[in-house]
C-alpha cells in the first residue's frame, strides 16, 4: 500500500499558522444617531452646485415617472380601475421610478464624462505606478466560504502585488466568522498551506473570531479596535474578490494622497462569466 496520501495528511495536520501581528488598538466608539446633532459641514469632495445637480437628476426622474404613470392610468381608466389594476399601477410606479432613476443618473454621468473634467482622485489606468508609503491592510471577511477558492484568490493577489515591488506596504488579513468546525479547520489549513507556498515573505494573516457578533460589520470593527492603529488605511475584499496588484497600489496611493476622502467604492465585475446573461452583465459593468 502506498504511504503517499497518509504522509500528505500527516504533513497537513502539522501545519501551524504563525501568531498574528502585535495588536495596535485604535478607539472606535459606537456613535448614537438618536442623541445630539450631527454636524454636516461642507466637504472638499463635494462637487460644485450640488443642490442644482440633485434637483436636475431627481426632478427628471420624477417627471418621467409621472408621465409614464399618467399614460398607464389613462390606459386603465376606461372601465374604471379595479383593485388588481390599482395594485398594478402602484407596483409600476415603484419599479419604473427605480429604473428611470438609474437611467437619469447614467445620462448625467455620461455628460460629465464628455466634459473630460480631471478626476478628483487622480487615478489613471495608464502611466507609472505611484509609490505607496502608508501601510495598507487588505481585509477579507469570510463566513463559511470555500477555503480553496479563498486561498487561490489571495495567492494571485499576493503574487501580483509582489510583481509591483510594493508588497512590503500591504498585509492581508483573513477575518473569519465561520461557525462550522469543519470549515474553520479547512480555513486554517488552507491559509497555512498558502503561507508555505508564498515562502518567508508571506504577508497573509488569519484570525478566527470566537463569535460573530454584529456579523460582517462587527468583524471589521473588531480588527479596527485591535490592529487599526498600525494600518492607517485598509481595503475590504470579499472572499471571491480578485484584484490586480497595480490596481491595489493605485487605490492605496489615492487614499494616501486624499486623507479627506472617507470611502472609495469600486464597481465589481464578473470574472469568467460564460452564460449569455453573465456576459451581458460583464459588458454593462465595464461600460
Amino acid at each position: 500500500m502506498s504511504a503517499g496520501p497518509q504522509a500528505a495528511e500527516a504533513a497537513t495536520a502539522h501545519r501551524v499558522l504563525p501568531p498574528l501581528p502585535p495588536e495596535s488598538p485604535l478607539a472606535m466608539p459606537v456613535q448614537s444617531l438618536d442623541r445630539g446633532i450631527l454636524a454636516d459641514p461642507p466637504r472638499p469632495t463635494t462637487p460644485p452646485n450640488m443642490p442644482w445637480r440633485r434637483f436636475a437628476v431627481i426632478g427628471a426622474a420624477v417627471l418621467l415617472t409621472a408621465v409614464a404613470t399618467y399614460q398607464l392610468w389613462w390606459l386603465l381608466r376606461g372601465d374604471g380601475i379595479d383593485p388588481l389594476e390599482g395594485t398594478l399601477l402602484v407596483l409600476f410606479v415603484a419599479l419604473f421610478a427605480w429604473i428611470v432613476q438609474a437611467f437619469v443618473g447614467a445620462i448625467a454621468g455620461f455628460v460629465l464624462l464628455l466634459q473630460r473634467r480631471p478626476l478628483r482622485l487622480g487615478m489613471q489606468v495608464q502611466g507609472p505606478l505611484p509609490v505607496v508609503a502608508t501601510p495598507t491592510a487588505l481585509l477579507v471577511p469570510v463566513y463559511n466560504e470555500d477555503p480553496m477558492r479563498l486561498a487561490a484568490g489571495l495567492q494571485a493577489m499576493h503574487e501580483s502585488l509582489a510583481a509591483t515591488g510594493q508588497l512590503g506596504r500591504f498585509d492581508f488579513f483573513v477575518l473569519s466568522d465561520s461557525r462550522r468546525p469543519a470549515v474553520q479547520a479547512a480555513e486554517a489549513d488552507a491559509l497555512a498551506a498558502l503561507r508555505e507556498r508564498l515562502g518567508p515573505g508571506a504577508r497573509v494573516h488569519y484570525r478566527l473570531r470566537k463569535d460573530n457578533h454584529e456579523r460582517k460589520a462587527g468583524n471589521i470593527a473588531d480588527w479596527v479596535r485591535r490592529w487599526g492603529g498600525a494600518w492607517p488605511q485598509f481595503l475590504i475584499l470579499d472572499a471571491d474578490s480578485l484584484m490586480d496588484g497595480a490596481t491595489l497600489v493605485r487605490l492605496a496611493a489615492a487614499m494616501e494622497r486624499h486623507p479627506d476622502v472617507a470611502l472609495i467604492q469600486t464597481l465589481p465585475v464578473i470574472v469568467n462569466g460564460s452564460t449569455l446573461f453573465a456576459r451581458i452583465q460583464l459588458i454593462a459593468g465595464r461600460l
